[in-house]
């Protein structure tokens, strides 16, 4: 028999941000769990990528329709976000690493 008892939902995210050696952009890292009954039942890492401001000017109105209209066919502004479950974050990982550690070679 299945308990009427309510299930406790919480979500824990830890994000870290790094900022682009240029100083216009930046990377979010965030890893997202859903823990329910203090079991996780689902995780990710969501990768944001953000840029400085829009300008140092307002947004004239042709650009806000385009934003807007973008938001109506998308349901999102802009695609600037990339999850990946822990096996691909893995991959990524080590892709990362693996280029880092790489023996530089001259031919």
């Amino acid at each position: 028999m299945k308990s009427n008892k309510p299930q406790k939902i919480d979500w824990v995210n830890t994000s870290k941000f790094i900022k682009c050696d240029c100083y216009g952009h930046l990377l979010e890292i965030c890893r997202e769990k859903e823990i329910v009954d203090n079991k996780v039942t689902f995780q990710n890492f969501n990768l944001s990528f953000w840029e400085w401001g829009t300008s140092t000017r307002p947004l004239s109105f042709r650009e806000r329709i385009r934003w807007c209209w973008n938001l109506l066919r998308k349901g999102q502004p802009w695609s600037d976000h990339v999850i990946l479950s822990d096996k691909k974050a893995k991959k990524l990982a080590q892709f990362i690493l693996t280029e880092i550690n790489k023996k530089k070679s001259v031919k």
